[in-house]
């Protein structure tokens, strides 16, 4: 039990530690931002240009890194300021649409300006107003928690319910719906502790036991911002002689899960216009 407890932890502290790491900005990168943000226009150097009024970005622009200043200061540049359309009649969706098209020229530095625009943010702020933009689908290697298994019983066997601890490790095909909502196709290995009893190793052995168990793993997870919410089906595997007495031997379960992204292989793309 104490060996349960302290596996636990250890997997908790790793999944803590990796969620408080925060990439850095990579210059290159493609970003969006996620609130109203007010921007200072600057030079590519990041230096301020006196007498231009700040410009407030809406939720939605997308942005490129240009460069990390020692100051805690990113110079970003607009990549799109997004003009959104009605989905039935294809017609200009609200009055905002002229001003949008004209910043998408004006602070794109697009076919009417030919100057570069630049603007400039602090890092704590850039954290909480700008997203990553990810890849429509991708390649995401993860590990997951099965909270609950049932085992489906048959005969004389009797379905059981359990929550018994076990780990994911996992590689998953990701599919972006949008910003904020991610599904995933999962395969991988559950190692994991199981309890059996007397009862369901038909009396091979004479008390309750934990015994250390591995299980291949494939699943369904969905995330909505940044939470994962899945189900999962594998076969429990256990080690030791009972493993052949036991009732559940070679019967797949069906588990309810919750999942913790560790990184992903490509990330880098542009969300169609006004999502």
């Amino acid at each position: 039990m104490k060996k349960s407890l302290l596996l636990i932890t250890l997997v908790l502290a790793l999944n803590s530690a990796h969620s408080q790491v925060k990439e850095p900005p990579v210059v290159g990168s493609i970003y969006g931002f996620v609130q109203s943000t007010i921007l200072k226009e600057c030079n590519g150097d990041g230096v301020p240009i006196d007498n231009v009024s700040p410009l407030n970005v809406p939720s939605g622009v997308r942005l490129k890194i240009e460069k990390n200043l020692i100051d805690k200061k990113v110079v970003i540049s607009i990549l799109q300021w997004p003009v959104k359309y009605d989905a039935k009649t294809k017609a200009v969706k609200n009055q905002a649409y002229d001003e949008n098209r004209k910043n998408n020229e004006k602070y794109r530095g697009g076919q009417n300006d030919l100057t570069d625009k630049y603007f400039l943010i602090s890092i704590s702020e850039f954290e909480l107003a700008c997203k990553k933009i990810e890849k429509r689908t991708g390649i995401t290697f993860a590990t997951s928690s099965t909270l609950l298994k049932y085992r489906p019983g048959s005969g004389s066997i009797s379905g059981e319910l359990g929550n018994d601890f076990n780990v994911g490790f996992l590689v998953a095909l990701s599919f972006r719906q949008n910003t904020n909502r991610v599904h995933y196709l999962m395969a991988g290995l559950n190692p994991g502790i199981v309890k059996i009893t007397p009862a369901t190793t038909k009396n091979y052995i004479t008390e309750e036991a934990n015994v250390a168990s591995f299980s291949p793993t494939i699943g369904y997870m969905f995330e909505v911002k940044g939470a994962q919410i899945g189900i999962m089906t594998g076969l429990d595997i256990l080690t030791g002689n009972a493993y052949r007495k036991w009732d559940y031997r070679g019967r797949p379960w069906i588990g309810f899960g919750v999942g913790f992204s560790l990184w992903k292989i490509g990330n880098l793309s542009s969300p169609p216009t006004g999502q």
